[in-house]
């Protein structure tokens, strides 16, 4: 009997327990990322790149269900061609993940132009492939009053 109720106090009741809060819509946490990202656009294009790139691979990821973040360029690239994506956003896609690995990697030189242009292919990237919701139950996919997080990895 002393263990059942040893049990039963260590065991967390169901009716005190809270609702799971709800998921944030990877369009909101990606859109919060950019703009993180965008105010070091100016400091290290490498350091730029691996962000660019690892947000763009974490919202894949979860909009579409597939370890994209833990893929290399090489493993990637054949998987894009699997997705539902519009031809005019899946080829600068591609492109965008050729062409970052060389900067990524061996830091070869970005413009400044070209890092404010890329950041604008995410933002529209993610605006163009994320769901459209009925009115009654739309919610916001730009940034929110949620803090960015960076992770400063350096995935694919």
């Amino acid at each position: 009997v002393l263990a059942w109720w040893l049990w039963q106090r260590q065991r967390p009741s169901s009716a005190g327990a809270a609702a799971p809060a709800p998921a944030i819509p990877p369009e909101v946490v990606a859109f919060e990322e950019l703009d993180a990202l965008a105010a070091f656009a100016e400091t290290d294009p490498k350091r730029f790149y691996f962000e660019l790139s690892a947000v763009l691979r974490r919202y894949i990821e979860s909009r579409y269900g597939f370890p994209a973040a833990e893929m290399t360029t090489e493993e990637l690239l054949p998987r894009l061609d699997r997705l539902p994506l519009e031809p005019e956003l899946a080829a600068p896609l591609k492109a965008f993940c050729r062409e970052a690995d060389p900067i990524k990697f061996a830091g070869a030189a970005a413009a400044m132009e070209r890092r404010l242009k890329d950041l604008a292919f995410a933002r529209d990237f993610i605006r163009r492939t994320t769901p459209e919701q009925p009115p009654a139950e739309q919610k916001p996919t730009e940034p929110s009053s949620r803090k960015p997080e960076l992770s400063l990895s350096k995935t694919g």
